[in-house]
């Protein structure tokens, strides 16, 4: 089994316990859900630089964190996820896809520094 293959099943297992404790928590427990989901996102981005540092992490890897980050938005956006409750609802959503989207975005720029960096020092 090679490393990207590995990369790859850990990006997904990413998303997917994120859509499964979103649809658990969404409801009721939003606040919680919030602190673990930034707990697990920041867990996530020290895992992709650590791994990016030893070896470079090929796009390919980014390319199906995107997929899973898409998956969790379209989930949301078709109400799968149950809407949070509250005197905002509909709060917790937003936050939801801010949360996606903003990871997505500081993973795929991550990467691109790194790779920089990888290809200086090939230099």
């Amino acid at each position: 089994m090679s490393k990207k293959f590995l990369h790859i099943v850990t990006a997904y297992l990413f998303h997917i316990i994120l859509i499964v404790m979103s649809y658990v928590m969404m409801h009721s427990y939003y606040d919680t859900l919030q602190i673990i989901f930034l707990v697990l996102g920041i867990l996530y981005l020290i895992y992709w630089i650590v791994c990016n540092r030893k070896s470079y992490m090929p796009w390919s890897v980014y390319f199906h964190f995107g997929v899973g980050a898409l998956i969790q938005i379209l989930l949301n956006e078709c109400g799968i996820i149950p809407e949070d409750g509250g005197w905002f609802s509909g709060l917790g959503q937003f936050f939801y896809v801010i949360f996606v989207i903003v990871h997505a975005v500081v993973i795929g720029l991550t990467n691109l520094v790194l790779y920089g960096i990888a290809k200086r020092k090939k230099r």
